[in-house]
């Protein structure tokens, strides 16, 4: 045969693309797409027996700790968690103690005082979150025993009532003419 002879390929053995001028039938997509997938299927294959045997080690290697080793292991795990509660109570309280401030902002007399004899830590809900329902409640019974004053105190300071309309005489008596 000779070189210049075009090459004929069957569906099966050559791709047809776009850019060859040739369009792909669905069962060619098909085709390829089946492949791809067993090609990453394969590569996964053993995960569930790679992840057995990753857990029978874990409990081997806890098996041969030694009593020192499982009591530093636990007291870490302690440790971690108690200092994860003091971080969300403290924070938790200083959010507890601004939805306060935000909820009785004029209702309530003197908050500041009324927040130090708080305990604030009653108003968390278990995940360290602020309870809204009842800061809620709690300024509502606050603001019926200590309700804020509804219009400031204003001192202007003695009154005085001009003794004369005239104009020119309140001049002159200001400059201290007379």
């Amino acid at each position: 045969m000779s070189e210049n002879a075009p090459e004929t390929s069957t569906p099966e053995t050559a791709e047809a693309s776009p850019e060859q001028g040739g369009l792909l039938s669905q069962a060619d997509v098909d085709r390829i797409v089946e492949e791809r997938l067993s090609r990453e299927r394969k590569k996964y294959a053993n995960y569930r027996d790679v992840k057995a045997k990753a857990d029978k080690f874990d409990e081997l290697q806890a098996a041969q700790q030694t009593e020192l080793e499982r009591a530093v292991a636990k007291a870490r795990e302690e440790g971690a968690t108690q200092g994860r509660t003091e971080v969300l109570s403290t924070v938790g309280q200083r959010l507890v103690k601004a939805e306060f401030k935000a909820e009785a902002a004029g209702k309530v007399k003197d908050l500041d005082a009324v927040l130090e004899d708080l305990n604030l830590a009653k108003f968390l809900t278990e995940d360290g979150e602020p309870d809204s329902k009842a800061i809620k409640a709690a300024v509502a019974r606050l603001a019926s025993v200590a309700p804020a004053e509804t219009t400031p105190p204003f001192n202007g300071g003695p009154r005085r009532t001009a003794t004369t309309t005239d104009m020119n005489q309140l001049i002159r008596q200001s400059a201290g003419l007379g």
